[in-house]
């Protein structure tokens, strides 16, 4: 059984990711959300934790046991909200990250793959489906590449 947690899963990305997810009998869900008013039906895999990434506790409790992060988000703060996430996962030990900002995001994957302790050749772009695939422990990261001005 895969572990994801969907970060953002109001958004229509996310519900796009949520509902190709929602038959696949080895995937259980953890969809957080700031408004559950807004999600709409929950798929039967799938549990929901109402909050925000900022909140450093409730985010840490909702990232541990999880295989794979997924994170669509949006905001003036996005790269506050990254390394959030990023904080979250080097102390829960979980290395897999899809990261699909909204907004462009001067936290490039270089940074990232520094702050979660991994080498950025080991960074793949990818997107959560690939990432259930993989059999490696990666971090998937969209932004630009190490090449560019972080």
């Amino acid at each position: 059984m895969k572990n994801v947690l969907i970060l953002g899963a109001n958004g229509q990305i996310s519900q796009w990711a949520i509902k190709g997810l929602a038959t696949d009998k080895g995937v259980s869900q953890t969809l957080l959300v700031r408004n559950p008013k807004k999600l709409g039906d929950t798929p039967s895999n799938a549990k929901v934790i109402i909050g925000n990434v900022l909140d450093k506790t409730l985010l840490l409790r909702a990232v541990q046991g999880q295989h794979i992060v997924y994170a669509n988000l949006t905001g003036e703060d996005l790269d506050v909200q990254a390394k959030s996430v990023i904080a979250a996962m080097k102390a829960a030990g979980v290395k897999r990250l899809v990261f699909r900002p909204l907004r462009s995001a001067s936290m490039t994957r270089c940074q990232a793959s520094s702050a979660i302790g991994t080498t950025p050749s080991s960074v793949k772009i990818s997107n959560l489906s690939a990432a259930l695939r993989m059999r490696s422990r990666r971090l998937i990261f969209s932004t630009p590449s190490c090449a560019r001005p972080g």
